[in-house]
């Protein structure tokens, strides 16, 4: 049975102390050292017999996957979706990671057997309606709810059980219970694990999108991209309409795939040809570039290296030098 203590973490580097601190010792960051919970376990009684097993008895099946439509996010999550599987997935503000989970939640909610649950942290129901317009989606089985609140997205989850829930975003949903403020490291650990723990061994499949800072890592401890199944990452420059999704980690699939996205005024489509992506149209019969063929995991591509140079012209010896 797990007793519930209490200890203080700082909130900039989480570093943990058994009493308040003006001042962490670790980031040397001042007023960031908040009283947070903790589990202790009690329970001395050893695991059940029956629940050991040896390496050689235990039987290994093919993982059932969901395909969702779209053959470039199939392909990073693993070849489909798992079931019961945690998926984070962060970039720039903008990037697109909201309409791309709103198509992928409306593809999958179409399928035979399957039932989504959009949760928004950010925006209004109003809001999502517009996007779901603009990209021509108008899905009487998609479920949205907008709340922050941990405790009510948990009990939404336990009364409609869908089959795949959905987070928008991770650092807009806190737990009433903690003192630290929305988004800290203490709250991250608690929602992430909270979801993780509760839709796994249902075979609920969790999406979570996260923030990322100026570095471009996603915001946050590193210890909730270790309870999550895949960490994914959508890439893209402002200037640029095509995007990509990059797999950082995958326990049921290759990590550092890639899925190419080109993002249009009705949402993103699959890029069939990736090399038209990175070889340029002005490359042809100049001197100064070269094509190169290159494979990420299953992704093969062309790409186009160019060259800086300059002509000069030496009278003495009359030559051209490059």
């Amino acid at each position: 049975m797990a007793k519930r203590g209490y200890l203080y973490e700082c909130q900039a580097c989480g570093q943990k102390y058994p009493k308040w601190e003006g001042r962490c010792t670790s980031c040397n960051e001042w007023n960031t050292i908040v009283e947070i919970k903790e589990e202790k376990w009690s329970s001395t009684k050893p695991i059940h017999s029956d629940q050991v097993s040896k390496l050689s008895d235990i039987g290994v099946s093919d993982t059932p996957r969901t395909l969702s439509g779209s053959k470039e996010m199939d392909r990073v999550l693993g070849g489909g979706l798992v079931k019961g599987a945690s998926v984070l997935i962060g970039g720039e503000p903008g990037i697109g990671k909201s309409t791309l989970l709103l198509e992928f939640a409306d593809r999958i909610s179409l399928i035979k057997g399957q039932k989504v649950l959009y949760v928004t942290g950010e925006e209004s129901l109003e809001q999502i309606k517009i996007r779901a317009g603009r990209l021509g989606i108008d899905n009487n089985e998609l479920l949205l709810a907008s709340d922050t609140s941990l405790s009510r997205v948990m009990s939404t989850i336990e009364s409609i059980k869908p089959t795949l829930v959905i987070i928008d975003s991770i650092q807009a949903v806190y737990d009433e219970e903690l003192s630290s403020p929305m988004g800290s490291f203490s709250q991250l650990r608690q929602t992430v694990s909270s979801v993780v723990e509760y839709c796994k061994p249902r075979d609920i499949s969790s999406f979570l999108i996260g923030h990322v800072t100026k570095d471009g890592m996603i915001a946050g401890p590193k210890l909730i991209e270790h309870m999550v199944d895949a960490v994914i990452y959508f890439e893209g420059e402002e200037n640029i309409n095509y995007r990509i999704l990059r797999t950082i980690k995958n326990r049921f699939g290759p990590s550092n795939e890639l899925g190419i996205f080109e993002m249009s005024s009705e949402g993103l489509k699959d890029v069939d040809n990736p090399s038209s992506f990175f070889i340029s149209e002005r490359s042809s019969g100049r001197l100064c570039c070269r094509w190169y063929h290159k494979w990420e995991q299953t992704t093969s591509y062309r790409s186009t290296v160019f060259a800086l140079y300059f002509v000069s012209w030496d009278a003495k010896k009359n030559s051209c030098w490059l």
